[in-house]
């Protein structure tokens, strides 16, 4: 897939596909990563499993975390602070890049809470 741009009908998956990316992190400890990593796939190959996404891919599971994260707390702020309130924070060309990292971080700072609140619900 191709992502062009974090305006218009790509937005979310933008968002989403980098949630996704940031979730391999953890996963990242040089070399080990990258051979286990090509392991996976392989075994994915020989078993006629899709070579990214097929039973063996625990590291790619795992990344999926990070957007699943992304997709609920998008769903908080639509909920509960502004409906497409990521989308309107970016599309709002007044907000300069400084704003726009302050307003995540209150929003994100409002979400944890209310996850500790709510039992992670």
């Amino acid at each position: 897939m191709t992502y062009k741009e974090t305006n218009g009908k790509f937005f979310y998956k933008f968002f989403n596909r980098n949630a996704h990316e940031v979730g391999h992190i953890p996963q990242v400890n040089g070399t080990q990563h990258l051979a286990s990593s090509l392991g996976q796939y392989l075994k994915n190959v020989i078993s006629g499993e899709n070579w990214h996404d097929g039973r063996y891919s625990t590291k790619e599971h795992d990344a999926d975390k990070g957007a699943q994260e992304f997709q609920k707390f998008n769903k908080f702020i639509n909920n509960k602070i502004q409906k497409n309130g990521l989308k309107n924070l970016f599309y709002n060309k007044k907000n300069s890049q400084d704003k726009i990292i302050e307003t995540i971080d209150k929003w994100w700072n409002l979400y944890e809470r209310s996850n500790h609140n709510k039992g992670n619900e």
